[in-house]
């Protein structure tokens, strides 16, 4: 008897504690891809101009849901490039953290830009789409060269630019940040 009762004890012990506490549900957040590839929803797209570096124009774009009035606002850089017998436009986006990130590495070779290492030295920041942004010290010529390489989201050749251009890019990055 004594056993029946320990056992059928033990079984409602466990049967209490095994009991799984799930997580809050938490609604997911909106984010520009999801927003633009929503189904039965009128999607509202605005574009502003932002200012242009290169080959590159900069905007800021914002999606509005008008079915339930959820917006996002991202950055993004419109590209367009020509191949024998088509032109392509393409727009790559950015959503505030990542430019955050973007910004904060791009300061980051801006102050290194002002040493002068002994050796070769190179800085490489690549997106989540992939676009490649770095520096390079050519120490032979005493010199850095900065590049956007963006070869594997398009056919593109790489975007080579000079410190102050840095600067100039930092600058118009940040103002992009602050209108987000």
């Amino acid at each position: 008897m004594k056993k029946l009762i320990s056992t059928l004890f033990l079984m409602s012990c466990s049967f209490v504690f095994a009991q799984e506490i799930f997580p809050p549900i938490v609604p997911p957040k909106i984010t520009y891809r999801n927003l633009n590839s929503k189904k039965e929803a009128l999607v509202e797209k605005k574009i502003f101009p932002m200012g242009d570096f290169k080959d590159l124009n900069f905007q800021k774009i914002i999606l509005k849901n008008l079915s339930d009035n959820s917006s996002v606002a991202v950055f993004a850089i419109m590209t367009q490039f020509e191949t024998f017998d088509n032109i392509s436009k393409r727009t790559i986006t950015f959503e505030k953290d990542e430019l955050a990130k973007l910004i904060q590495s791009l300061q980051t070779m801006e102050q290194n830009s002002i040493t002068n290492p002994e050796q070769s030295t190179k800085f490489k920041y690549t997106t989540k789409d992939g676009i490649e942004i770095g520096s390079v010290y050519n120490s032979s010529q005493k010199l850095w060269e900065n590049y956007i390489n963006m070869s594997s989201v398009i056919s593109m050749s790489i975007i080579k630019f000079n410190t102050k251009e840095l600067k100039e890019l930092v600058q118009l990055l940040k103002k992009a940040e602050k209108s987000l």
